[in-house]
């Protein structure tokens, strides 16, 4: 088991961001939306994130040299074939088996549970994008350490 972030007083969060996306939006904004979001991190707490372009076939070398891993959206689909998206999930049950920290957003959290047994499938309304307003439980509050209950 990958062991628990500790809170020195000066701890530094190194965070990989496997990008999966390269149009707009995801090319010139998901870096930068990212560090903002993580921004509202615990105090004395500095995050460095590096970006690999996984359409690119761009991962880390290191995975132990990361505390975690986040997998941004794309407007691609999980299920689709792509030789890139087989990679990645070649990586995320990888990651999985290693017992790494890994967040996914939108398409990112699509393809880890396709990667780990789960199904994905076509939304009937069509491809959807933007941001939405949640508030967390107590208990996400807890996993995620969040320092408030909305996002």
């Amino acid at each position: 088991m990958k062991a628990p972030l500790s809170n020195p007083s000066s701890l530094v969060l190194r965070v990989a961001l496997l990008q999966c996306g390269t149009g707009p939006p995801y090319a010139s904004r998901v870096p930068s939306l990212y560090s903002k979001l993580l921004k509202s991190r615990p105090e004395h707490t500095k995050i460095e994130i590096d970006v690999y372009d996984v359409m690119k076939e761009s991962y880390p070398s290191d995975y132990s040299q990361v505390d975690a891993v986040i997998i941004s959206g794309s407007t691609s689909s999980a299920y689709d074939a792509d030789a890139w998206i087989q990679r990645l999930q070649e990586e995320i049950r990888a990651l999985h088996a290693a017992e790494q920290r890994i967040l996914g957003i939108c398409f990112g959290h699509q393809i880890i549970a396709q990667a780990l047994g789960g199904r994905v499938e076509r939304n009937p309304r069509g491809f959807a994008a933007g941001w939405r307003q949640f508030r967390l439980s107590a208990a996400a509050q807890w996993a995620l350490r969040w320092g408030g209950a909305e996002m």
